[in-house]
């Protein structure tokens, strides 16, 4: 390679490498700004404790070396909301892999039964969960993005009522679960600041829902 064409690689490397790193900053500041509108706290720093507390999760039998970052957390009403930016690897040596993905997570005070919902039935295998039935929901256009699986599929289509398949129609561009008391969304891929502050917006609504509905059965 001549010296000139040297010269254009470098050149390149760091022109790519600083359009990189003012994209990483800008969707940093981005997160902070949302939090900051909905009241709630945010943290850039690295946190290897907040996985490790949800290793119950689906998405947490990913990989190893499990990490958090760019973390959004508060509180509306009785839900606890948690976002962030997860890391975590696949493979050893040479045949590592780094994964992201974008986590929201919507915890309330109901009991929910257990269900996995893989959008396009393209995410990953079931893993631990494989006990898991399958569990068409009988609405053809739902089932069209996502495959759904739950340890206990009578419970799960009496949550899943029609109201509630539509809300989370909105959300069929990520992967869900209902985990405990917890609503969890997770893409295979970092989200953009503005799909993120929709995802939240719309996971608190699904979980306002879920709330209203679970308390008119108990009436």
């Amino acid at each position: 390679m001549t010296e000139p064409a040297i010269i254009i690689v470098i050149l390149g490397i760091l022109l790519l490498g600083s359009w990189l790193l003012v994209r990483y900053f800008r969707r940093r500041r981005l997160l902070a700004t949302i939090a900051y509108r909905l009241r709630f706290r945010f943290s850039a720093q690295h946190d290897t404790a907040l996985p490790d507390s949800l290793a119950g999760l689906y998405i947490m039998q990913l990989g190893h070396a499990r990490r958090a970052y760019n973390v959004i957390n508060g509180r509306r009403d009785v839900l606890e909301l948690t976002a962030f930016d997860y890391s975590y690897e696949t493979g050893l040596g040479r045949n590592r892999t780094s994964n992201h993905a974008s986590v929201v997570i919507c915890k309330g005070k109901h009991l929910l039964p257990s269900i996995v919902a893989l959008r396009e039935n393209s995410f990953h295998p079931l893993g631990k969960f494989s006990p898991f039935l399958s569990l068409p929901t009988r609405n053809p256009n739902f089932d069209r993005f996502f495959t759904l699986y739950s340890d206990h599929p009578e419970k799960a289509l009496g949550v899943l009522t029609d109201d509630l398949l539509r809300l989370l129609l909105h959300c069929r561009y990520v992967n869900w679960e209902f985990n405990d008391r917890s609503i969890v969304f997770f893409a295979d891929c970092l989200l953009s600041a503005p799909q993120l502050r929709r995802l939240i917006r719309r996971g608190l609504q699904i979980a306002d829902r879920l709330k209203k509905n679970q308390e008119s059965q108990t009436e």
